[in-house]
């Protein structure tokens, strides 16, 4: 993107020197945006775009800086929180973001040596015991554990924990502090089970500690087991489920209300339905020492959030089985009917499948009325989903569709950086205000931007008050090779010269 600004010099230099260049690039491009993470990370991510030298080396630096420490690797399309909205879009943009989570929590377990610096160590003893207990590789056991740190939403953050007031009966009763657990090697046992290490899991649980349990580093044991696919290992949980008197237990990322019950747990469910295993899901809501003289909920621990959990259609329906007929007709916390609610999510999530037969169950695309108006049309957009857009605008979702707060729907794609969903969205009569040209420029991308300007200028809405304040937002973002663009842009394609005072001048 920027190669053709930068000295030819540059490129003589020894790998070490670029990679030293790159370091500090990093830091000075998250420290300049220090009060807005998202924005600073991607104009981190750029970088990688600005020569093949620098793509090279962009990993090996970016890791060195630590940044990613401090950075949040899970968001929505509401609330960004990492690099994954700003990875370069491919069929596999998720995966290529997982894996740069992946890779960089394996750096930092292997190499982080204080252990008051988030829980790295504690993740490399974890792997240090397994070993011991069954001769794997020391590697690949930190590699596997880190895939499951991630799959718990920990990543850089290793969250906090979360307390919350119940509604109810239980209104004044707050749900327990996750640290304070009855089983001090929950996290080994957890990796035990994921890891299918049944004779160091049979003893982990024979010791005491509680499969329903975790202490943030990792998924409680039961689910651990379910997201592996870990049969003997799941069921040696099942079966050593203790009796407490506690109704609500430790947080979990996304469930809400965990209740216990016998023989089965909704994390476990949860691991299960994410797994898309209709073997495993089987064994985790029908547990094989139960029989019909148990006394266990028909919902066997499944719940909306459950439902949330599901990777395909066949799990999906399963799940919907324990519930009542009329779940998806019923009215939630939103005030619209669960199954429209659960149609945000998934296409939040990119789940064709599952959003489909949402939509042909009676799922309406008109979103929340009291969160913002959002929709599930302008989430599918956010995200880049060319698929759900499609389907979404099949089943009558309104292009135009206004937000209360946040921007357009071609907007939302526009950020997503999928310019051939903008041409779509576009072609459909999609309208879009000075807010989705500003978002192309701020995160420098030159052919989105092209093209929004060439489409307004086609329709004769091209003003000069968009094209000063692109300039003023270029100058003000120091973004050199934007300001260029849209100066050239300006007096080539609309044949207009430009006057800068002295003061402008200056500034630039």
């Amino acid at each position: 993107m920027e190669e053709e600004f930068l000295p030819n010099f540059i490129f003589e230099f020894p790998s070490e020197i670029l990679q030293r260049i790159l370091f500090f690039s990093i830091i000075s491009r998250l420290k300049y945006d220090e009060d807005d993470s998202v924005r600073g990370t991607s104009r981190v991510l750029n970088l990688r775009l600005v020569c093949k030298e620098f793509d090279a080396l962009f990993q090996s630096a970016l890791f060195e800086t630590r940044l990613m420490d401090d950075i949040r690797p899970y968001g929505t399309s509401l609330a960004r929180a990492g690099t994954l909205e700003y990875w370069p879009l491919t069929s596999k943009r998720k995966e290529a973001a997982h894996k740069l989570w992946h890779s960089y929590l394996v750096y930092r377990v292997l190499n982080e040596v204080d252990p008051n610096v988030k829980r790295y160590v504690e993740v490399r003893n974890t792997a240090s015991a397994i070993c011991t207990e069954n001769g794997a590789d020391f590697l690949q056991t930190i590699k596997n554990l880190c895939w499951l740190g991630l799959a718990h939403q920990l990543g850089n953050a290793w969250p906090v924990p979360h307390r919350r007031i119940l509604r109810g009966p239980d209104a004044l009763t707050p749900r327990p502090p996750p640290l304070n657990n009855n089983s001090p090697d929950v996290s080994l046992l957890s990796a035990a089970a994921y890891l299918g290490c049944v004779s160091l899991t049979k003893r982990l649980l024979e010791h005491g500690n509680d499969p329903t349990e975790h202490d943030m580093l990792f998924p409680c044991p039961m689910e651990a087991a379910s997201l592996a696919g870990q049969v003997t290992t799941l069921q040696l949980c099942q079966a050593n489920i203790p009796l407490r008197q506690d109704k609500y237990l430790y947080y979990h990322p996304m469930l809400e209300e965990v209740p216990r019950i016998k023989g089965t747990f909704p994390f476990a469910i949860a691991g299960a339905a994410s797994r898309g295993d209709m073997e495993i899901l089987n064994i985790a809501l029908c547990p094989a020492f139960l029989d019909g003289t148990d006394d266990v909920p028909a919902h066997r621990g499944v719940s909306f959030d459950v439902l949330r959990f599901a990777k395909t259609w066949e799990v999906f329906s399963k799940l919907l089985s324990s519930l009542p007929p009329d779940f998806l007709e019923k009215k939630g916390k939103y005030s619209q009917p669960n199954g429209s609610d659960l149609l945000m999510h998934f296409a939040d999530l990119g789940n064709f499948e599952i959003a489909k037969g949402l939509l042909d169950a009676g799922a309406h695309t008109r979103g929340h009325e009291h969160q913002l108006g959002m929709h599930p049309l302008w989430i599918a957009a956010r995200q880049g989903y060319e698929d759900i857009v499609d389907l979404l605008l099949e089943y009558g979702a309104d292009v135009n569709r206004p937000t209360v707060l946040y921007c357009s729907t071609v907007g939302a794609a526009v950020r997503s950086g999928n310019i051939s969903l903008v041409k779509n969205l576009l072609s459909k009569g999609g309208h879009f205000k000075e807010e989705a040209p500003c978002g192309a420029l701020v995160v420098e991308n030159v052919p989105m931007l092209e093209l929004l300007l060439d489409h307004l200028k086609a329709g004769g809405n091209l003003s000069m008050v968009l094209i000063h304040e692109l300039i003023a937002l270029a100058s003000e973002r120091q973004l050199f090779y934007m300001f260029w663009f849209v100066i050239e842009y300006v007096m080539v394609r609309m044949g207009i010269e430009l006057v800068f005072d002295d003061s402008e001048a200056e500034d630039l």
